[in-house]
C-alpha cells in the first residue's frame, strides 16, 4: 500500500491518501476527494417490481404468462400469478432469485415444493443474519448457549427456538416476524410429517404470502423508516446518520448504498461530481436542506418514475 499526501484545493488543507498498487499500475487517472466534505449513504441498488400495476388488457397479460410458463392452462397460470405478485421495493441480496424460483413453482402449480421451500429459505435468511451479524454485535448479549450457537463451526443452526432468541438479543424480531416464522414452520411440518391438515395450493400461497411478508419486514425501505429516511428528500432513499453504525445497517444496507455529498450527482456516464459540495462539518438536518436545494437547481432534467405499493403512489428518481 502507498501513501500519497496532497494539497486540497477545495479545503485548502493538506490530505493523506492509500493507494493500492494494483491501482498504481492501473494507467487508470486517479480521483481524489476532500476529506473535509459531508457524505453519507445513499441506496443505490434495490430491486424494483410494479409489474402488478402496469397496465395491460387481460389477454396481454395471459400472453406475457404464456409466453414465460408455457401455454397449457394459461388462465389458471395468470390467476395464480396475480395471487402472489405484490409490488416489491427490496433491497437486493442472495435471497431474491431464490424467491423468484418460488414464485414461478407457485404460478406452474408446483405446491409441494412452495410448501417445504417458503421455511427453506426463511432459515436460509436467518443463518445469513447470523454470519453477517455476529461479530458485529455486542458479544455480552448473548448467554453462554447463544454465543456457543452462534459461532458453531459447522454452521447448524436449524434450532427454531434458538434461532428466535438470537433475533430477539439482536432487536432484529418483533411479535410479527416471530408469528410469521412460525407460521411458516408450521406449514413444512404439515407438509413433511403426513399430517392430514396439509392443503398442498392454499398452505402454499399463504407460506408464499409469509415469506413476502418476512422479506418486506427486514429489506422494504418502507418497512425500515426505523434506519432509512425513505423519501424526506424526493425520490432518493438515505440511511439516518445515527444508524451508520447498527449492525444490521453495516451488514446489509450500506453494501446497497453509495456515499453522496450533498450537491453530489452522477452525470449520465455514470461518474460521479461534487464540484458544489460544502466543505466542513455541519448536521444532518442541514445537509437534508443543502440536497433539497442542489435538487431544485438542477441543471439538467432527471427521469421520474411513479410505483405503487399498498395503495400508495410515490415517485422515484433516477439520476
Amino acid at each position: 500500500m502507498n501513501s500519497m499526501t496532497l494539497q486540497c484545493d477545495r479545503c485548502g488543507e493538506k490530505h493523506s491518501y492509500k493507494i493500492s498498487q494494483k491501482d498504481l499500475d492501473s494507467g487508470l487517472t486517479l480521483n481524489f476527494a476532500c476529506l473535509n466534505i459531508k457524505r453519507l449513504p445513499r441506496v443505490s441498488s434495490f430491486r424494483i417490481d410494479f409489474t402488478k400495476n402496469a397496465p395491460s388488457t387481460k389477454r396481454e397479460e395471459e400472453e406475457r404468462v404464456s409466453t414465460l410458463y408455457g401455454p397449457n392452462d394459461v388462465v389458471a397460470k395468470t390467476n395464480r400469478k396475480n395471487e402472489i405478485n405484490q409490488p416489491k421495493l427490496w433491497l437486493i441480496y442472495d435471497f431474491d432469485q431464490y424467491f423468484e424460483e418460488i414464485i414461478n413453482s407457485y404460478i406452474i402449480g408446483s405446491f409441494y415444493p412452495v410448501a417445504t421451500s417458503c421455511t427453506a429459505l426463511a432459515e436460509r435468511l436467518v443463518n445469513l443474519f447470523i454470519i453477517k451479524m455476529r461479530d458485529l454485535h455486542t458479544q455480552s448479549l448473548l448467554d453462554v448457549q447463544l454465543k456457543k450457537y452462534v459461532h458453531s463451526r459447522n454452521q447448524n443452526w436449524q434450532s427454531f427456538e434458538l434461532n428466535m432468541k438470537v433475533l430477539q438479543v439482536w432487536n432484529l424480531l418483533n411479535t410479527n416476524q416471530k408469528g410469521w416464522f412460525k407460521d411458516l414452520l408450521d406449514i413444512r411440518n404439515r407438509a413433511v410429517h403426513f399430517q392430514s391438515a396439509f392443503d398442498p395450493q392454499p398452505d402454499s400461497l399463504k407460506a408464499v404470502q409469509i415469506l413476502h411478508k418476512i422479506i418486506d419486514s427486514y429489506f422494504s425501505p418502507f418497512e425500515r423508516k426505523d434506519v432509512l429516511r425513505v423519501f424526506e428528500i424526493p425520490g432518493e432513499i438515505w440511511v439516518k446518520e445515527e444508524k451508520l453504525n447498527d449492525p444490521f445497517v453495516k451488514a446489509f444496507i450500506l453494501p446497497c448504498c453509495r456515499d453522496f455529498a450533498s450537491q453530489g450527482t452522477l452525470n449520465n456516464k455514470n461518474i460521479y461530481h461534487e464540484n458544489d459540495a460544502v466543505i466542513g462539518p455541519f448536521s444532518e438536518a442541514d445537509f437534508i436542506e443543502q440536497r433539497k436545494n442542489y435538487q431544485a437547481n438542477l441543471t439538467y432534467e432527471p427521469i421520474y418514475q411513479k410505483g405503487t405499493i399498498e395503495g400508495k403512489e410515490f415517485t422515484f428518481r433516477i439520476i
